[in-house]
């Protein structure tokens, strides 16, 4: 037996483990998550398809080579955003990514104070952080009782609760929107699609993200002119 082989099958096992703990969802999730981080890399390819024969690898790559674009071009904060998203896929609410930032910042500082030694800061900071993590114990709770509420009903707080993040929301729908414009053959077809989908085009409110966007529609446009 190879040692390709007793990778992959190391690689399937711990995703099994994943889908009994966590579900379909997140197999699937963590399955194509490492599909895209190793299909650029030497025989990462000849890996995914060994692994994961029902993937689509002209896809895979596709996506892979447009995500390693958007994060060169990318600012520290979307580069933090995409590691978080990766790192913790159970996040899928604007109220758990606000509680995750805030644990973050909360350990971030405790320890801060810790290693310099400041002993009274670090005691009132790891209280906010034993606050923040409680509040998170209990916010599956309050998500599943907001979840069945009309959103005209719901405050803006409210709102936060059950709405998705707003951070991933807008780089992923920019990404794919990307992929979309690169796989366009016609003009006409690029045309309808962009009358069809100004207003997912419009929520697109990140500046960086959205002259990325115009520029990859305008550069379509022309090479498809000529």
């Amino acid at each position: 037996m190879t040692t390709a082989q007793v990778s992959i099958e190391a690689l399937l096992a711990h995703l099994e483990q994943i889908r009994s703990k966590q579900g379909e969802e997140a197999f699937q999730q963590a399955r194509r998550g490492f599909a895209l981080s190793v299909i650029l890399k030497p025989n990462g390819e000849t890996f995914v398809l060994k692994a994961f024969p029902d993937l689509d690898i002209a896809e895979l790559r596709k996506e892979a080579e447009t995500s390693q674009t958007a994060a060169q071009q990318a600012s520290p904060e979307e580069q933090m955003m995409g590691m978080i998203q990766q790192q913790c896929p159970n996040i899928k609410t604007q109220a758990q990514l606000n509680l995750f930032m805030g644990c973050f910042d909360a350990l971030r500082t405790t320890l801060n104070n810790y290693f310099g030694r400041n002993p009274e800061g670090a005691k009132k900071t790891r209280e906010a952080l034993n606050k923040t993590l409680d509040m998170a114990a209990k916010l599956p709770e309050m998500e599943d009782q907001l979840a069945d509420m009309p959103d005209d009903f719901k405050s803006e707080e409210a709102k936060a609760f059950t709405a998705p993040p707003k951070e991933f929301h807008e780089h992923d729908n920019q990404r794919a929107m990307l992929i979309k414009i690169a796989g366009f053959t016609d003009l006409g077809e690029l045309d309808r699609w962009y009358t069809d989908h100004r207003q997912e085009i419009d929520d697109v409110t990140d500046q960086r993200l959205r002259n990325e966007l115009f520029d990859s529609i305008r550069a379509k446009r022309k090479e498809l002119s000529n």
